[in-house]
């Protein structure tokens, strides 16, 4: 006997038509806001839940003149990174003798809730990914010290890893080639040190506890609450007013056109690449709010250029329970998205983090054997197995003794991590999105 089979007729009936995978779908799809920023790199199977991705740079221009009637040959370097694969899911069970006088409607409503849920929780991942890089690297002294090698900060994000150059590829000396390094993020440690200023003097990092927000430093120092702490190798973050770290924020310090122009300006002398002629902005509502009481963002949106986006959404057009598309100008995609990051600074005063992004500025990973895994666990068995817009929702025929509960869950298999840019720019380890932060 199959899964239907054991189902009510009026719950054959919404699987028989299609009604409940688009009641899935329609709840699930447009909550994806951070994930449409990824670019997907399919997980292959048997390969383990770490994998190590190889990107290649680019040669160095050449101005000078050949010599002799041969040209040098010459290399480029490579740069690697990781990702590492989980599973996510949750289940919702349905009661069916509770729900009988309304067993669809409730069954339908119990997998919109559920699809819901997926969608926010895959959106919070893939939101955490991009946001610890763009906002790794940069803090401030949390609690004083007196000359000590230990300094707590207030999050030690970004300060964990350094980059060093591995051992040479590409070489082949019978031809010529000498090869180049492959820089290589490690964990810190008294060999792999990290350069940081710390109220503008330098001073390195040789070991980092996440979990305490604790940096051991290679010199002790007497630090003060509220020093600002900077790694060589911190992605660039945005203040209004120039302020050094979100502990300075005040009330005054609101968000304008110029620091959102500001953030332009930094991915594009990185060399970051625009996603469908744009870069894309993921704003709070106060944020806009702001800018709304900015004259120069106000002529902007006045003048503003129709762009690919309007061809699915109209400025002001929900994107879902969490979003809403505010328009392209002055070289953004405008996203407004009630789930921004804040945090309360020590002033009591509310810190928004919008973050500007361009192409790749996150990777997204999905396991691409879920097809075969459910060919496999759904033959002859009593669960249906779907995979919908990327999430395996599983519905399972009740197996409590009275035969009342019918279960339906989701899962997610994969990953999300942010590709490092060591070979080209500056020192930042990530560059493909800009953190702002303001009142």
């Amino acid at each position: 006997m199959g899964f239907r089979e054991v189902l009510p007729a009026s719950l054959q009936a919404i699987l028989q038509n299609g009604l409940l995978d688009r009641t899935f779908e329609d709840a699930l799809v447009p909550a994806f806001l951070y994930d449409e920023l990824a670019e997907v790199k399919p997980w292959a199977g048997a390969v383990g839940s770490t994998g190590i991705f190889t990107k290649g740079g680019l040669m160095t221009p050449v101005t000078t003149p050949i010599t002799g009637n041969d040209a040098t040959a010459a290399s480029y370097g490579f740069e690697q990174y990781s990702v590492k694969m989980d599973q996510y899911g949750s289940s919702i069970d349905t009661n069916m003798l509770v729900s009988a006088m309304a067993l669809a409607s409730k069954f339908l409503e119990d997998n919109k809730t559920l699809a819901i849920q997926a969608a926010q929780s895959i959106n919070l991942l893939a939101q955490s990914a991009l946001y610890g890089a763009a906002a790794g690297g940069e803090t401030w002294v949390a609690t004083t010290s007196s000359s000590s090698t230990t300094l707590v900060v207030n999050n030690a994000n970004g300060f964990q890893s350094a980059v060093v150059n591995d051992a040479t590829t590409g070489s082949n000396p019978g031809e010529g080639l000498t090869g180049v390094a492959t820089p290589t993020v490690v964990p810190v440690s008294a060999s792999n040190t990290l350069a940081v200023t710390i109220n503008g003097v330098a001073n390195t990092v040789v070991g980092c506890n996440l979990a305490t927000n604790t940096l051991t430093l290679g010199t002790a120092i007497s630090a003060t609450v509220g020093w600002a702490v900077l790694a060589s190798t911190a992605s660039a973050q945005i203040r209004p007013n120039a302020r050094a770290t979100g502990y300075n924020i005040v009330a005054g310090d609101l968000a304008t056109l110029a620091t959102f122009q500001a953030a332009v300006t930094r991915l594009r002398t990185q060399h970051v690449p625009r996603i469908k002629g744009a870069y894309t902005a993921h704003v709070h509502p106060q944020t806009v709010e702001e800018l709304f009481q900015d004259n120069n963002f106000l002529l902007a949106y006045r003048g503003r250029a129709d762009s690919a986006a309007y061809q699915n959404f109209e400025p002001g057009d929900s994107m879902g329970d969490n979003g809403e598309f505010v328009g392209r100008f002055s070289g953004i995609d405008w996203v407004m998205d009630t789930v921004t990051p804040t945090y309360v600074n020590p002033s009591s005063v509310t810190v928004y983090q919008p973050i500007v992004c361009g192409a790749g500025a996150l990777i997204k990973a999905p396991f691409s054997e879920m097809a075969s895994l459910i060919s496999a666990l759904e033959a002859g068995s009593t669960v249906q197995i779907d995979q919908i817009a990327g999430v395996v929702r599983i519905l399972r025929a009740p197996l409590d003794r009275l035969g009342q509960v019918l279960s339906s869950t989701w899962s997610w298999v994969g990953g999300y991590t942010v590709g490092t840019d060591v070979l080209t720019g500056d020192s930042a380890i990530y560059k493909r999105s800009v953190q702002i932060e303001h009142a």
